[in-house]
């Protein structure tokens, strides 16, 4: 009974993991998969490039691996989106924005709280 527990609450954090990762990705992704850069357009409307793998990190959080350090990594985000609301803004974290070089910085991409 605890492992079904267990399976049942790992199934709804990744699904929330999942919607999170899926709410940052605002560019529609038709880049090549051989390439990093993906097109997007900043936060004061600048248009440029972000790396994949900035989009595909977690940002200022841990990466979970297990249950447990999912569980931590939800508490985390929870306090990003409180910071952000403080703040009132609507990201809770920024990535660099690139020129079409990949190394410039030309601006900021902001990374949107879940739901």
């Amino acid at each position: 009974m605890k492992n079904l527990i267990k399976q049942k609450t790992m199934i709804f954090i990744c699904l929330l993991v999942i919607t999170f990762v899926a709410s940052i990705i605002l560019v529609t992704v038709q880049a090549d998969e051989k390439t990093d850069l993906i097109p997007a357009i900043g936060i004061e409307g600048i248009e440029g490039y972000v790396l994949r793998s900035d989009l595909d990190g977690t940002g200022p959080l841990d990466k979970p691996h297990n249950p447990d350090e999912a569980l931590v990594y939800m508490e985390q985000l929870e306090a990003l989106v409180k910071d952000a609301e403080t703040r009132g803004d609507d990201y809770i974290y920024y990535i660099p924005l690139y020129a079409s070089d990949g190394t410039t910085v030309i601006g900021k991409f902001g990374i949107s709280a879940p739901g």
